[in-house]
């Protein structure tokens, strides 16, 4: 149950992986309470309240009996049979315990390097930040923005904000761009796959069967459109009907079929020779004009 709940947490969009730890952390620490303490309601609790009502004797409207001969007469060498259910249930819950302590592990260095800079502590270590998260960013820029960051007067107020709220804030300036996209990026790394699990399943849905020659750029903005735009009641399509009328090609005329589609360049020959004289047509019509 604990970690139904858990699963439910850690796949919301709010969640970064600047949280999975203390997540992970109480959920651990709830499974390790499970050695000694039933969980209230779960099934080992029921089971047991139903065999105190019956002196131990009836489980489910069956009748229970002593049985303490063996399954086998010669002893088996790989399975114990005299195990107590305290051991086995000992055994499972640290096995729980310690399978979601080294998830976590894994993520143990970038967590602790990037969370003095989340929030906001002025001894936040810039060059490991930058090595972690930021190296195609400018690491002179990026430590004076932050130095000037922590001089703010507004600082004690900001450090309080969550922070895609502070993301938010610090996006409307221009003199923190470079500790805006280093937050940013911490947001973005999600500590779950649900995203990308989503956005396969809206694909799917999206090119049906009567579908089947939908475009690749077209397919990728229907999906862009449905998770950033906003509700269809509040777009005006005046705009992009505009640039619509405006342009000369607005249908592809000749979709490639089977092995001649452009995904499967680099798999079939079919497919490579006809993007080589896509590109070729292209440039002579750049040449031309």
């Amino acid at each position: 149950m604990d970690l139904h709940r858990y699963q439910q947490t850690i796949q919301s969009d709010k969640i970064t992986v600047l949280d999975l730890v203390k997540h992970t952390e109480s959920v651990i620490n709830k499974i390790k309470s499970l050695s000694s303490i039933n969980l209230i309601g779960g099934w080992v609790d029921v089971l047991e309240d139903e065999l105190k009502g019956t002196n131990g004797k009836v489980l489910k409207d069956i009748k229970l009996i002593d049985f303490q001969e063996k399954r086998k007469h010669r002893h088996n060498l790989y399975v114990t049979e005299n195990r107590s259910v305290s051991a086995i249930c000992h055994e499972i819950v640290e096995t729980l315990a310690n399978f979601l302590q080294d998830r976590i592990d894994i993520d143990k260095y970038f967590v602790s390097t990037i969370k003095p800079v989340a929030n906001l502590d002025s001894k936040a270590n810039i060059r490991n930040v930058f090595d972690v998260l930021g190296k195609d960013l400018d690491l002179a820029d990026l430590n004076m923005e932050y130095t000037d960051l922590m001089e703010h007067n507004r600082l004690e107020e900001i450090r309080q904000m969550p922070l895609p709220k502070l993301v938010r804030y610090l996006s409307g300036s221009k003199e923190f761009k470079n500790v805006t996209i280093l937050l940013a990026r911490v947001i973005a790394a999600k500590p779950h796959s649900a995203d990308v699990e989503r956005l396969i399943s809206k694909s799917n849905i999206l090119k049906s069967i009567n579908r089947q020659s939908l475009h690749v750029e077209t397919e990728n903005e229907y999906l862009f459109i449905h998770f950033n735009m906003p509700a269809l009641q509040n777009w005006d399509p005046r705009p992009a009907i505009q640039i619509w009328l405006n342009q000369n090609e607005r249908r592809i005329k000749e979709t490639p079929k089977a092995k001649e589609q452009e995904w499967f360049s680099g798999i079939f020959m079919e497919a490579t020779k006809r993007k080589s004289e896509d590109q070729t047509e292209q440039t002579i019509k750049k040449r031309m004009f």
